[in-house]
């Protein structure tokens, strides 16, 4: 059976890079294989 799967949406606004930087490697250091990580710049 597939893993369902994860969203996870992040929004910035003038961030800094390295904020950004941060939360891209967090995000593909997850075990969970089945995410998508979507970033709204300037939202």
């Amino acid at each position: 059976m597939e893993k369902p799967l994860i969203s996870v949406v992040m929004a910035t606004f003038n961030e800094p890079v390295e904020y950004i930087t941060a939360s891209i490697k967090s995000i593909l250091e997850q075990t969970y294989s089945n995410l998508e990580f979507i970033i709204a710049d300037d939202s």
